[in-house]
């Protein structure tokens, strides 16, 4: 039964990426755009789509995404758009504040963590202190952020780089 689960999950895992491979081809054909901000508008779709879905992942210090958002005026994000003579994301937030697992292992006192061991250590840190709460607020944040923009995008020139959650009524 596990087998047929996992084929289940890979067919609609497959028609999922079909499906947003054609959005994206529509997508370039509407000539509003240039193919360069076409580029850069399905990579921060790309992008969105990576932080919704792993920003658990992105608590870990030495995440990769990171780098999306890392101070606004050099990010990642912001020169892909820039470049492709975009506007920026105003992100309303330096990487500096988002709280991370770094937070623990770097600046708690030894004390303070010999405190949350007793408690149950780093996850229970995590959980109770209202830090892994916090982290989860900036990140849905950033990515409403980009959602808004994408939406912006869609709305002026007819393309569909904002998700609809239609990709899961059409498989």
């Amino acid at each position: 039964m596990k087998i047929i689960e996992r084929l289940n999950d890979m067919n609609r895992y497959e028609a999922k990426e079909a499906y947003v491979d054609r959005i994206m081809r529509e997508n370039a054909s509407i000539d509003t755009l240039t193919e360069e901000q076409h580029s850069a508008l399905s990579e921060l779709a790309r992008i969105r789509h990576e932080i919704h879905t792993n920003y658990i992942r992105s608590f870990e210090h030495n995440s990769d995404v990171e780098k999306y958002i890392d101070d606004e005026s050099s990010s990642y994000i912001n020169i892909l758009l820039k470049d492709a003579h975009l506007a920026p994301i105003d992100f309303n937030v330096s990487i500096e504040d988002i709280p991370s697992d770094y937070d623990y292992f770097e600046f708690l006192s030894e004390d303070e963590r010999n405190e949350w061991d007793e408690k149950g250590g780093y996850s229970a840190w995590k959980e109770e202190s209202g830090i892994f709460n916090d982290f989860c607020d900036i990140w849905e944040n950033i990515n409403n952020r980009i959602e808004t923009y994408l939406r912006g995008i869609d709305e002026i020139h007819g393309t569909n780089y904002a998700p609809s959650g239609m990709a899961r009524l059409k498989i």
